[in-house]
């Protein structure tokens, strides 16, 4: 556990050492994170269902992504990897929005999350652990093992649903704030 959280910390001073070393002005001209992209985002409308079924698509294919791996000799190593991704991204954006939008900015990368980051982080755990769910087959009845699946899915699904809903309406009132 110490090992991973050191992982974790690593990955996010890295990630605010490539911001600093990046700069703020290739985020702000060129990235989403330029004035006209964020003042766009916070008072656009968006469809709904589209957006949905994108974000489905988009976490989708890292969840399956994370359950073939986490079903290999892999599996030792998904619990880091992914909290190295996880955190140099964390790093990197907690640095961008702060260059950004100021100190109000530092709130951004973490109400981003508020709504729907826990299911997620739900359904990766029991993904990495795949491999022990898998062996359950043998051991209980499918039923359980189908159920269990069908779980996860509906985590994931809730997840989706509340980051097309509650975190595009959090973000968009955060941007509003600002601009």
């Amino acid at each position: 556990m110490k090992r991973l959280l050191w992982t974790g910390v690593i990955a996010v001073l890295a990630g605010i050492l490539m911001a600093f070393l990046i700069g703020e002005e290739f985020f702000s001209t060129y990235g989403f994170f330029s004035e006209y992209n964020l003042k766009s985002f916070a008072y656009c409308e968006m469809d709904q269902m589209s957006l949905f079924w994108h974000i489905v698509w988009q976490r989708g294919k890292l969840m399956i992504l994370v359950f073939l791996l986490s079903s290999t000799i892999f599996s030792k190593f998904m619990p880091y990897a992914l909290m190295a991704l996880g955190g140099f991204s964390f790093g990197m954006l907690e640095v961008v929005c702060g260059m950004q939008m100021g100190a109000f900015g530092i709130i951004v990368p973490a109400c981003s999350w508020i709504p729907h980051g826990g299911f997620y982080l739900i359904v990766l755990i029991l993904l990495i652990r795949s491999k022990n769910l898998i062996g359950f087959e043998k051991k209980r009845k499918k039923l359980y093992f189908f159920l269990l699946g069908f779980g996860i899915i509906c985590l994931f699904f809730i997840g989706c649903f509340l980051e097309t809903t509650l975190g595009t309406w959090v973000i968009q009132s955060i941007f509003q704030l600002k601009y």
